[in-house]
């Protein structure tokens, strides 16, 4: 049950601590006390959509705590703990709305998303109103409102029927996964088959890596045998065959006192008029 409500900067509450016990509780007061507040700070603690409007006027944000004491096997807990909070003894439930607009919720002194405290609540408090009824206007409810009510006649035919649900899920998921695994295997096998296919129409020789990697090494210092090239047609023309490298220097005249080329071919090499 709900066992404490605190409230904080919500319409005209400025702090207060509500104190519930078992069994009937009323609250009573005149118009404009604050108990519609009581109950928009219920709703928000439940999951409903925070509204800037209802921050005091001058606070910053509004915030509703809820101390709730369940027993050890009850669902609450259960969700409690998949959202990674803590319950050793009472859940805590916090919510918080800033005036800018942004909504923070806490479960078991965890941050979580604001939709886990409507599922934690959905299954703690019923809000009772003019026109609406929270869980009996969810329709997973009524199986489980119409189960209850039958009792122990349908207890054992409906636990054989989750059993046999639970199996065929985890059969239906063990077919996808497998099916899965099969188209993953078609297209690893279309993809070496275009793969082979293409070996096939290149059709390698042996060896043929080593020669394209000397291959490669030579290309690579195109310049620098250029060069050579060069400085050695240079050196077997003479000083005197009146020869030079056009482009500019190599870095330096010659060993002839010919100018020799910077990135010049054989090409490059000419007769001087």
């Amino acid at each position: 049950m709900l066992a404490q409500l605190r409230i904080r900067d919500l319409g005209v509450i400025d702090d207060a601590v509500l104190e519930l016990s078992a069994g009937l509780n009323v609250l009573t007061g005149e118009t404009g006390a604050g108990k519609t507040m009581v109950v928009s700070a219920l709703g928000l603690l439940l999951g409903a959509r925070g509204d800037t409007g209802a921050v005091r006027t001058g606070a910053s944000a509004c915030s509703v705590e809820g101390l709730l004491d369940v027993g050890a096997d009850h669902p609450a807990r259960a969700r409690v703990a998949e959202a990674g909070g803590e319950c050793p003894d009472e859940v805590v439930l916090v919510r918080t709305v800033t005036a800018a607009g942004r909504s923070r919720a806490h479960v078991g002194g965890r941050s979580a998303p604001v939709g886990v405290l409507g599922e934690v609540g959905q299954t703690l408090v019923a809000v009772h109103g003019q026109a609406d009824q929270w869980r009996l206007r969810r329709p997973e409810e009524h199986r489980v409102l119409l189960d209850e009510f039958a009792g122990a006649a349908v207890a054992e035919p409906r636990a054989a029927y989750e059993q046999e649900y639970r199996r065929t899920a985890a059969l239906t998921a063990e077919l996808a996964r497998v099916g899965q695994l099969e188209r993953d295997a078609d297209v690893e096998a279309q993809l070496l088959s275009r793969g082979l296919a293409e070996l096939e129409r290149l059709d390698p020789s042996e060896g043929e890596e080593e020669g394209l990697a000397a291959e490669d090494a030579r290309l690579s210092h195109q310049d620098v045998l250029r060069t050579a090239a060069c400085h050695a047609h240079l050196a077997l023309a003479g000083p005197d065959a009146g020869l030079e490298v056009a482009g500019g220097s190599f870095g330096g005249p010659g060993p002839f006192g010919a100018s020799a080329a910077g990135s010049g071919g054989l090409d490059d090499v000419g007769a001087g008029a």
